[in-house]
């Protein structure tokens, strides 16, 4: 690769951070854009620690929040997706979607999280969380806070009561309203194509880490990357928040672990 092509955003991130040091702005305020540059994350983190960074990733590298489905061809965003490709006027009641609400319903922790203990077998499946986060109440408020804050920016008034968007039960509402943002996000690609604008506008996750392997979990996005990916996009722009990196390493201080839930 020609080295003015590095050498330029190098430059320009060195005079980022001089103002960030003369006007103590937090490092986490902006991000650097690799497209086209660079597409591995821990190339990036080298090149720029802290600092988020934006890369065009291809699908096999990205993971979505849905615990129980992590292929994207299953994905019941993407099944719905491409259901209303072939069928515009399709509605929640004959959507993959619908179906998927209706017959994914975890008895319990312990299905989402893969164990056996018996206190996974106590709680219940939206108790559950990725495994490096805490389950029971702090998973469920997180839940709450998330579905209540959605349907708010989508103007429609819904409680936790009404479920969570990755498992069923859900209410008929909270199922017309993931349906519908699905539908929503769809047409709007296809109108305008997908050009995503400031932090706000992108697909943004956080690095897991394995070994020499990673991969990145979506944090917010999840119906747009359904959507992109049944539209046979095979790589999108994400925006990895460094702030929050997961490494196998530190298994031992994940929440379920120090608590023996397992």
């Amino acid at each position: 690769m020609d080295g003015r092509h590095i050498k330029r955003p190098l430059r320009a991130l060195r005079n980022k951070l001089r103002s960030i040091i003369c006007e103590q702005m937090d490092v986490h305020s902006f991000h650097v854009d690799f497209s086209g540059i660079c597409s591995d994350p821990l190339e990036a983190r080298i090149r720029a620690p802290r600092i988020r960074h934006l890369l065009e990733l291809p699908f096999d590298r990205l993971r979505d929040m849905h615990p129980i489905v992590p292929d994207w061809s299953c994905n019941p965003f993407v099944l719905t997706a491409q259901a209303l490709l072939e069928d515009e006027a399709l509605t929640f009641d004959a959507s993959p979607l619908r179906s998927y609400f209706s017959h994914v319903i975890p008895e319990s922790a312990a299905v989402i999280a893969d164990g056996t203990s018996a206190q996974l077998r106590a709680m219940k499946a939206i108790e559950a969380d990725l495994p490096w986060m805490s389950f029971g109440t702090p998973a469920v408020a997180l839940k709450a806070e998330r579905s209540i804050r959605q349907a708010r920016e989508n103007n429609v008034v819904l409680s936790f009561e009404d479920g969570d968007y990755a498992m069923g039960p859900v209410s008929r509402a909270k199922g017309e309203l993931e349906f519908c943002r699905i539908r929503k996000v769809l047409k709007s690609i296809i109108d305008k194509g997908y050009h995503p604008s400031g932090v706000d506008g992108q697909i943004n996750g956080h690095l897991i880490e394995h070994g020499e392997g990673w991969a990145v979990m979506i944090d917010s996005g999840t119906h747009r990357a359904a959507c992109l990916y049944a539209l046979k996009y095979t790589s999108v722009p994400v925006l990895i928040r460094t702030e929050r990196n997961i490494n196998s390493v530190d298994v031992d201080e994940w929440p379920p672990v120090k608590e023996r839930l397992d």
